[in-house]
């Protein structure tokens, strides 16, 4: 898909001009997150602050979906700083997109068996622009 007011993209030549190696990997980690499960909370990985947790968890009654929810919620103008256009908008709502897909399957892969809520918010949505939320759906094995 093509953003309004912009040339042709080619990815691999976006990243020949202006990419290095530490980039593509913080990206790719971006897009493909490890995911671990802390104090009953499915969390990205460098979002695992045991201290965090505890706290969340104290102050949201015990939740554990409420917790995942809080610190797992990833605001895409918030990590990436940009210029505020209608181009920008239309091209963070794709990246929360592909975000989204790839959240889902990293989550198949690393937690077989469990299910997984992965919303994208958009402006109308959450104010602060497109936003990634997760939290834990029902356990399968849980079904009566």
């Amino acid at each position: 898909m093509l953003a309004v007011g912009r040339r042709s993209f080619d990815p691999w030549e976006e990243i020949h001009d202006q990419g290095y190696a530490d980039l593509a990997l913080a990206f790719a980690r971006m897009f493909w997150p490890t995911f671990v499960e802390r104090q009953g909370c499915v969390l990205i990985e460098h979002r695992a602050d045991d201290r965090a947790i505890a706290e969340a968890l104290e102050r949201l009654g015990g939740d554990p979906r409420a917790v995942e929810e809080l610190l797992n919620r990833v605001s895409l103008r918030e990590e990436m700083p940009i210029e505020d256009s209608e181009v920008e908008d239309e091209t963070f709502m794709e990246i929360g997109q592909v975000m989204q897909r790839s959240w889902r399957a990293a989550l198949a892969a690393q937690f077989p068996g469990r299910e997984f809520v992965v919303e994208l918010l958009d402006w109308e949505d959450d104010w602060h622009g497109p936003t990634l939320y997760l939290k834990s759906g029902p356990r399968r094995d849980s079904a009566v």
